[in-house]
């Protein structure tokens, strides 16, 4: 994902962030069901069944930071 949106590998300490954030994101939605099946309805497509939903859920916010980035936006 970063490789893609940014055109360039994470530095390490980028990387710790974003890790870090993913097992906090995880344990909190491992620890409110609702929350997470709030999030994971939004959008058209099914979410893979082999993936625990608090993963996918950590993961969408991950991917939702790194999209945010302001180096990910385009600005004119």
């Amino acid at each position: 994902l970063f490789l893609r949106v940014l055109s360039r590998k994470p530095s390490a300490h980028e990387a710790r962030i974003l890790l870090d954030a993913a097992t906090r994101h995880a344990a909190t939605f491992a620890a409110h069901p609702d929350a997470t099946a709030q999030l994971l309805k939004a959008g058209d497509a099914q979410p893979a069944s082999h993936v625990p939903p608090h993963d996918l859920a950590a993961w969408t916010l991950v991917a939702s930071t790194v999209l945010n980035l302001d180096e990910a936006l385009s600005k004119e």
